[in-house]
């Protein structure tokens, strides 16, 4: 999942496109359509922080044992890789907006939670 949020996410800014009318040379149902799907972004952002924030906290309370052997482990760092790649191209599709707002969520995140590191 995280390596399609990946791939989706390098070519689809997130931002919200205000504008009631089409830039030059746009189809005006196109916009429209564009326009629609683009105002569903920052819930769906949002809702992704949160889901982002409740797996940092089960990681957090429920550290790895050291006898999970190296399969476990391999797992756990692909995991952590597209994890963090994922949301490294998550905040650079942000507009401002959204971004600040994210920035945001994820300040009262780490001012609020207490997480013990694995």
């Amino acid at each position: 999942t995280l390596r399609f949020y990946t791939v989706l996410l390098s070519g689809l800014p997130l931002m919200v496109i205000t504008s009631e009318t089409p830039p030059e040379g746009v189809d005006r149902e196109r916009h429209e359509l564009a326009r629609q799907v683009t105002d569903t972004f920052p819930d769906w952002a949002f809702r992704f922080l949160s889901q982002t924030f409740t797996f940092i906290q089960n990681l957090s309370s429920n550290p790895q044992h050291e006898d999970d052997g190296n399969k476990g482990d391999s797992e756990s760092k692909t995991s952590e890789y597209f994890f963090h790649c994922t949301l490294e191209v998550f905040f650079m599709q942000l507009g401002p907006q959204l971004y600040a707002s994210a920035l945001q969520k994820v300040a009262n995140f780490c001012f609020t939670n207490f997480l013990i590191p694995s």
